[in-house]
């Protein structure tokens, strides 16, 4: 940015939405004429899909979840991990600037040897405060 600060930008590709929603338009509608055949309702699964996609797509529902639960992280004092927030004016529906935050990939970590913490207490804890953050 113009002072100096350093951010990652997450831009969405153009139309992948559409293509996307359109391939799980044909699936649903298939899966509507096969209700019955499997013990499984597909079309009730691909409809749910279908809801959740259209809120993953929304850069702005993203960054407001990511901004609620770094400061909910934060309240606990120091926590184990670091949840980039948005920046302000710079986030829309297919744009979200972030902090930018310099580090290795979890399989990065095991490569060198460095366990993880998947098993661990902490990662419950984690985990616990993740879920109560977005409860």
């Amino acid at each position: 940015l113009k002072n100096g600060k350093e951010v990652a930008v997450k831009v969405q590709r153009p139309n992948v939405e559409d293509r996307l929603l359109d391939d799980i338009s044909v699936i649903k509608s298939l899966a509507k004429r096969l209700r019955g055949v499997f013990p499984v309702d597909y079309y009730a699964v691909f409809t749910e899909l279908e809801d959740q996609l259209k809120e993953e797509f929304d850069f702005c529902l993203e960054a407001f979840a990511m901004d609620r639960l770094a400061t909910s992280l934060s309240e606990v004092g120091s926590p184990p991990v670091f949840v980039p927030r948005s920046v302000p004016g710079l986030v829309s529906k297919r744009v979200l600037c972030m902090d930018f935050v310099s580090g290795l990939s979890l399989s990065q970590l095991e490569k060198q040897g460095v366990s993880t913490i998947m098993d661990s207490k902490m990662a419950k804890t984690i985990g616990r405060q993740i879920l109560g953050s977005l409860t």
